[in-house]
């Protein structure tokens, strides 16, 4: 009986382990059968007896991934399987051990999550959103496919930035994807996006507003270009200080602003102090200071400074032809590898043709069929092949392309497109010509372009016309107006004539005048005619005739029979009575019957006289104070205070008191130089100081000529000779021909050769000259290229001997005021040729033996 009972007892345990686990496993078994009700009825039945039922979890998991299932949740299969395993992971190792027979472990349940999570990541491909891709990594944390559904999450962000493509839609993904791979590309995205949202009109403000709030933003050098070119699109010395001013910290544009600066100044009718100097730009200059020389060693050229420094090492395979020459003030040099500056920074690498300096720093270079624009830094301007350029009122540059005419600032940035048949400049204005037209702007117009201020093209003429002042005629049809540098009227746009006169412009309608700007007397009244003579104003009106005083605002004389101007006088008749009037505000009364007559003068007309009865009455024309009476039957003032005087054949001197001072018996005088006169009578020529009143009597055969205060040259008897002014010998007369050389030497030619005579000591000093040329004339000192027996030297009229005569050539390569010589020894019997560059005062610089190939390459053979 015991034996039965502990069997039955056995039995009915193991029957109800396997009844609670079959129930499970008979409603998984269900779910293949798709006994959804059942199912759902048995595990929840489960659950609710055991909440941490591991097997119901993993049944309710199963249930709702299946796809068949009415209420299948990838979402509800995700919980269960997750709690599952949670169960799971709380149960002993005997309760475990119990699963493996339903059967049940963490294998079969991480491979059920691996089953959803693979089902889970396949709808978020399929829904392809941020969002599903957001959830996916949200609710399924563990899933192997998180990694991919990160990158295909930041993808379709990545797309959705660039659907609405604005700068804050990519910041938006930058913060919240800061570690995508495409951060970096939605980076420069947004970058752009910004800038050109921040600066999308194109202005100054714009872009410093941008570089404020953004400094480390990637469009940071295109923004600083851009605050470059607008701050110095007028190319004045002012727009390009201003600049550096705001921006002085080194960089590109600084240093391009700084060498533009130079240029524009140094180029500049008003010089101004450079105000940011640095080394590289008082390197420049220095450079610049003085000329070159070309030299020539091992095949190559170089060149050196007149002080004999060598600036540029020979390096060169050829140079411009006329450089052998010397004297060389370019601050650029053109050789075979290109152009180069001072030095010797590479300005233009290749063949040049042609090169033109514009001013203002920028080179128009011809290469091969083209020309293309330079700066002499080496920045270029627009394309590399152009037909033409100028500088536009030493501000802008105006390039011709394809036969039109564009316009561009000197910093490169083109202002006007290339559509106009000619671009020139009046003054201050600036004249387009278009279809035949000519459009009118300014120089500060044409700046506000680059700030994307729109141009003005509403001044459309037939023609322009500069006046004498800053005003112009302008011209369409048979309208005339003027302007002023502004663009402003001065005189309207109407059917009339307009000319300038010193009081305004006087217009002419209806063949009436009047003028715009005298007093208010005159001002809008219209007269027959006027005529303008310095301060004084013509006036014709309904037949009467005045004179007015325009300085002084007043009518001098009305009512008059005639007027007339000459040499800075007015003459007014009336009746019997002349009236003349000076400058001075004076005036004299004549009879109408007297002769008025201008006295002849080598300069202006200072003197009149008038003639009455049998004397003549001398009057300065300044002042109209009387001077003196004489009979004379001409008069002709020589200066210094003495008129020279005729009656008949004969001429004398009388002065401003009407003394004569040389009596009128000459058959001529005549001026010679500043206060000196020659003096002709009974064919014997004699000279008067008018200055010192020193008088030579004619006996000479030619005319005396004056060497120096005390010495004059006097021939006789065929011969030059020295005289002093009291006509006595100071030489013998037998020079052939005279120069001067200084105060106490002179240059004679006796015998068909040239000495230097010391005329106190009557002596030669150095003979044997074939013959001689001016090397340089500064001031009082005269520096000549000597030519003795067969060798040259240099000589100097206050220095004496610079250079032996002792070489067979020398030519000078530097300046009139600053020479340097170039002096050559042949040894025929060698064939070669030794060269020494002596400097003005004769300080050798440079010495240098050549064969006679080599030297046929440095040789000058202009001279």
């Amino acid at each position: 009986m015991k034996k039965i009972n502990l069997l039955t007892l056995l039995t009915v345990i193991t029957f109800g382990a396997s009844a609670q686990i079959s129930a499970e496993r008979l409603a998984i078994n269900r779910i293949e059968k798709g006994k959804w009700l059942k199912v759902e009825h048995q595990l929840y039945k489960s659950l609710k007896k055991d909440s941490l039922n591991a097997e119901a979890r993993y049944g309710l998991s199963k249930l709702y991934f299946s796809p068949a299932y009415p209420n299948f949740n990838i979402d509800s299969a995700y919980h269960y399987v997750q709690s599952a395993l949670v169960a799971y992971g709380g149960l002993t190792f005997r309760q475990r051990d119990r699963l493996k027979r339903f059967p049940l472990d963490s294998g079969f349940l991480i491979d059920q999550r691996k089953k959803i999570d693979s089902a889970a990541f396949e709808r978020a491909k399929k829904i392809n959103t941020e969002k599903s891709y957001i959830d996916f990594t949200t609710h399924f944390q563990s899933a192997s496919q998180q990694e991919a559904a990160v990158e295909l999450r930041n993808e379709v962000a990545f797309v959705d930035a660039l659907k609405i493509n604005t700068y804050p839609s990519f910041l938006a993904y930058l913060t919240k994807y800061p570690k995508s791979s495409r951060a970096n590309e939605a980076r420069q995205r947004y970058e752009k996006l910004l800038f050109e949202e921040k600066t999308k009109d194109g202005k100054l403000s714009s872009y410093e507003e941008f570089i404020r709030e953004y400094p480390e933003s990637l469009h940071y050098k295109e923004v600083e270009r851009n605050i470059f070119e607008i701050s110095t699109a007028a190319g004045t010395p002012l727009s390009l200080t201003k600049f550096l001013e705001k921006y002085p910290q080194p960089g590109f544009y600084t240093k391009m602003a700084k060498d533009m600066l130079y240029h524009i100044e140094k180029d500049s009718d008003i010089r101004r102090k450079y105000a940011f100097k640095s080394d590289s730009v008082e390197m420049i200059s220095r450079l610049e200071k003085g000329y070159l020389i070309p030299i020539f060693k091992g095949g190559k050229f170089g060149f050196m400074t007149q002080q004999g420094k060598e600036i540029l090492s020979p390096q060169f395979t050829g140079i411009h032809e006329s450089y052998l020459c010397g004297a060389i003030k370019a601050d650029y040099l053109i050789t075979a590898e290109g152009i180069v500056g001072r030095s010797g920074k590479v300005i233009m690498q290749g063949k040049i043709e042609q090169a033109e300096d514009l001013g203002f720093g920028f080179l128009k270079l011809r290469m091969s069929s083209c020309w293309k624009v330079i700066h002499k830094s080496g920045y270029t301007i627009n394309d590399p092949c152009v037909e033409d350029a100028k500088v536009i009122s030493g501000q802008y540059l105006a390039i011709k392309k394809n036969k039109k005419w564009g316009l561009f600032a000197f910093n490169g940035k083109q202002l006007l497109l290339y559509q106009y048949e000619e671009i020139e400049t009046l003054d201050k204005i600036i004249v387009l010509n278009k279809t035949r037209k000519k459009i009118l702007v300014t120089v500060d117009q044409l700046a506000n372009l680059a700030n994307k201020i729109p141009l003005n093209e509403s001044m459309v003429y037939d023609e322009i016309r500069q006046l004498l002042t800053e005003h112009y005629l302008v011209r369409n049809g048979t309208l005339e107006g003027v302007i002023n540098s502004s663009l402003v009227f001065v005189v309207p746009l109407e059917r009339h004539s307009i000319t300038q006169s010193p009081y305004g412009f006087v217009i002419e309608k209806n063949k009436k005048y009047r003028v715009n700007d005298v007093s208010q007397e005159l001002r809008g009244k219209e007269f027959d005619h006027l005529n303008f003579y310095g301060d004084w104003i013509g006036l014709q009106e309904n037949g009467n005739t005045s004179l007015y005083q325009g300085r002084e605002k007043k009518f001098l004389r009305k009512k008059l029979d005639s007027l007339w101007f000459e040499n800075q006088v007015a003459f007014t008749l009336r009746n019997d009575s002349l009236k003349v009037y000076f400058n001075s505000g004076k005036s004299l009364d004549f009879e109408s019957k007297v002769g008025v007559r201008f006295v002849k003068s080598a300069d202006s007309t200072n003197h009149f006289y008038v003639q009455e009865k049998n004397k003549n009455s001398v009057y300065r024309v300044a002042s109209g104070a009387k001077l003196f009476s004489a009979e004379f039957d001409d008069l002709e003032y020589l200066g210094h205070g003495f008129f020279l005087i005729n009656k008949g054949a004969k001429k004398g001197l009388i002065d401003e008191l009407g003394k004569i001072v040389l009596p009128i018996e000459n058959t001529a005088i005549v001026s010679t130089g500043p206060g000196i006169v020659s003096l002709l009578k009974d064919q014997k020529f004699g000279l008067f100081n008018l200055i010192s009143h020193k008088l030579i009597k004619p006996s000479f055969e030619r005319n005396v000529m004056l060497y120096d205060e005390d010495k004059l040259l006097a021939f006789k008897e065929g011969y030059y000779g020295f005289i002093n002014w009291d006509a006595k010998a100071l030489s013998a007369f037998e020079f052939e021909e005279v120069q001067l050389w200084n105060d106490s030497i002179a240059m004679v030619k006796r015998n068909f050769q040239w000495s230097l005579y010391e005329i106190d000591a009557k002596k030669i000093v150095v003979s044997k000259i074939k013959d001689f040329h001016l090397v340089g004339d500064q001031g009082d000192e005269k520096v000549v290229v000597v030519h003795r027996e067969n060798f040259y030297g240099i000589l100097s009229n206050k220095r004496g001997e610079i250079i032996p005569a002792s070489y067979t050539d020398i030519i000078n390569l530097g300046t009139a005021d600053e020479p340097l010589y170039f002096a050559e020894k042949h040894i025929e019997e060698a064939g070669i040729y030794v060269i020494i560059y002596f400097d003005q005062n004769g300080k050798i610089l440079r010495k240098q033996a050549f064969e006679e190939d080599e030297y046929g390459k440095i040789y000058c053979d202009e001279n």
